[in-house]
């Protein structure tokens, strides 16, 4: 708890003009320290390597006096992977079971087929994204999936994004 001294006139009884009051009579008045939750969320990296392991983690809260709060609520977990005509970069992210996800695909402008890319999975699809597009799509998780890019004109898999679900 915070406290808060409060300096100045006061108004007399009855309406009276304000007077004065000796700092010794003014009153403390206990005021509770507001709490700022504030959290960064993990995203992969788009430079990651195929079959490099990125995983989320519970974030802490912080406090105006830089104490760190315990309480972990359902936060969003943020992840961004790049894929091109050889796969995803990651091949492979990790999640929380019912803790939801922001996944943001960005198909790369090089060693991209001229008519661009799909995106299919059974939990989402993103079709027709072009060389430099990016997308986002949120999900919850409850059991681990593929995604899979494809070419879209001849239906060629080139690559399988893993979301594992622990």
């Amino acid at each position: 708890m915070a406290s808060v001294l409060f300096l100045g006139c006061i108004q007399a009884p009855g309406g009276a003009s304000p007077t004065e009051k000796p700092i010794s009579e003014i009153v403390k008045e206990d005021v509770p320290t507001p709490t700022i939750k504030a959290s960064v969320t993990p995203l992969a990296s788009a430079n990651a390597t195929p079959g490099q392991k990125v995983t989320a983690s519970p974030t802490a809260a912080a406090t105006p006096a830089g104490t760190v709060s315990t309480t972990v609520v359902a936060q969003v977990r943020e992840f961004a992977v790049e894929l091109d005509d050889d796969g995803f970069y990651p091949d492979a992210i990790t999640v929380q079971k019912g803790v939801p996800v922001r996944l943001t695909l960005k198909l790369r402008e090089r060693n991209v087929y001229f008519g661009g890319a799909d995106v299919k999975s059974s939990v989402f699809n993103e079709l027709g994204m072009k060389p430099g597009e990016s997308r986002t799509v949120a999900f919850t998780p409850e059991t681990s999936f593929e995604a899979q890019d494809i070419w879209p004109a001849s239906n060629v898999l080139k690559g399988t994004l893993k979301i594992n679900v622990e």
